[in-house]
């Protein structure tokens, strides 16, 4: 698919033809819309719902619980409305157009150095998010009771350390906490209802992140944000420079200056929209831990957390009493083996395609035995360092500065740690991934696009990554 051509009139007739049928999804409304209605519509409405959902919490109201969720839900309707254009039409769309000129202008090789570079140094709420939590890390690294506390106690107990040990430094770096879990705890590392977020005690998932940051010694990130946007600006001027100097020079860089501008709108677009995604998620689980301690006190479900394996229709038929002992039944059996499912498969990698029943991936280009790994390359630099390889969010405290990071896939509650680390590997994704863009953000090298890299590479191998031509060299 991705050596088809390309070609920019039929794009640009795209563009036209969704502004004239949805106006709103039209490139230069689309962004603003979504921030109007994020505003405007959906944070109004998110504090409406807490207020009802607590007034309902304890309850056994559980129609009122289920009707509830239903208005969460008609509310998303309008990010949906809004996304569908935002995410796939303009977000991609505009970054392929942006490598595309650069490809036609500069050349191939031009195009895949300094594209990344120029897509980079922006500001959204993922960057927002990782700020504030160095700000929390900044804390307690200036400070031996804090910083004791986090060195002795385990993440899960450091949050009760904080609120019952009479001390002023922990109450001084507990208001600080919990002012950064009202704005930021609907967040959690991963985007499975199943999990908790990080509002919910003891937050652990946030304390392993700080407890990481904590033990490394603290950098100068504010610097460093300066001189990557410094940088990013002198190559901008540079390809400027370049492309003004052809034929044309004036008409080509003005067009392509601007689609940059949409670019990069589209990206911070990209990762606004999660931080909604975040608020809805943590409110349906709100809920849903609702309606679930109803059915379990009924006696319908064994535990809490099951409700999150019935299906929408099926907790409908529970809450309006439209299905009989026998019914129930068969019900915990099917709740019992999508759970199992689910825990057997939820660490590992789905295939890429689907025919029909028939699951199938792209060749297997690598093995352990393969010495050099070709990928994408996602963020410029060349790093040299040993491999972490983690496969669950609980072993993120493992990992150790200047190591390079081996995942599948990255997620926002991720993303802190990459402070950390001098690389990246990631076995899906592109220029465009979660993990591209936040490694671009830190001035990190990352390659993506390396299928089975969790398992052809193993902790401790040291590796020397290439971000800017996709290389990945094993040394032993």
């Amino acid at each position: 698919i991705k050596e088809l051509p390309f070609h920019i009139i039929k794009r640009i007739v795209g563009e036209l033809r969704i502004a004239l049928y949805d106006p709103n999804g039209s490139i230069n409304k689309t962004a603003n819309k979504y921030e109007n209605w994020t505003n405007e519509i959906f944070i109004p409405f998110c504090k409406e719902f807490d207020n009802n959902l607590s007034e309902l919490e304890g309850s056994n109201q559980i129609k009122e619980l289920f009707e509830l969720a239903n208005d969460l839900d008609r509310a998303m309707v309008g990010h949906f409305r809004l996304v569908r254009y935002g995410i796939p039409v303009h977000n991609i769309g505009m970054n392929l157009l942006s490598q595309y000129l650069l490809k036609r202008f500069l050349g191939d090789k031009e195009s895949l150095k300094y594209f990344p570079i120029l897509i980079s140094g922006l500001e959204h709420k993922l960057t927002e998010t990782n700020s504030r939590i160095h700000h929390l890390s900044h804390i307690i690294q200036r400070n031996s009771d804090l910083k004791l506390l986090f060195f002795q106690k385990s993440p899960d107990n450091i949050y009760e350390s904080l609120q019952t040990i009479n001390n002023q430094s922990y109450e001084m770096f507990l208001n600080e906490f919990n002012k950064f879990i009202i704005d930021y705890g609907d967040r959690g590392f991963t985007r499975e209802i199943f999990y908790p977020r990080w509002y919910e005690k003891p937050m652990t998932k946030v304390f392993d992140i700080l407890k990481s940051l904590v033990i490394e010694e603290k950098q100068d990130f504010v610097k460093k944000e300066r001189d990557h946007t410094k940088y990013r600006n002198l190559v901008e001027k540079f390809v400027e420079t370049r492309i003004r100097s052809q034929k044309f020079g004036f008409l080509k860089w003005k067009f392509l200056s601007n689609i940059l501008k949409l670019s990069r709108r589209y990206i911070i677009f990209r990762e606004n929209q999660r931080f909604n995604l975040d608020h809805w998620i943590t409110r349906n689980r709100k809920i849903y831990l609702e309606i679930g301690k109803i059915f379990v006190k009924n006696g319908i479900l064994k535990e809490v957390q099951d409700v999150f394996f019935l299906k929408k229709g099926e907790i409908k038929n529970l809450v309006f009493a439209k299905l009989g002992d026998k019914d129930k039944i068969n019900l915990n059996s099917s709740v019992k083996n999508r759970k199992e499912d689910y825990l057997k498969y939820e660490h590992v990698l789905p295939p890429k395609f689907l025919q029909g029943i028939q699951e199938f991936n792209d060749k297997l280009r690598y093995t352990q035995h393969n010495k050099i790994l070709q990928g994408i390359p996602a963020s410029q630099g060349i790093a040299s360092g040993f491999i972490r390889v983690v496969n669950r969010i609980e072993e993120i405290s493992n990992i150790k500065r200047g190591e390079i990071l081996v995942v599948s896939r990255t997620d926002p509650g991720w993303t802190p740690i990459f402070s950390k680390i001098s690389g990246i590997i990631t076995e899906t994704g592109g220029i465009l991934s979660h993990g591209a863009v936040v490694s671009r953000e830190y001035g990190i090298a990352a390659v993506t696009n390396i299928p089975n890299a969790c398992t052809i590479l193993k902790t401790g191998q040291r590796v020397t990554i290439n971000g800017y031509n996709g290389i990945i060299n094993l040394e032993n």
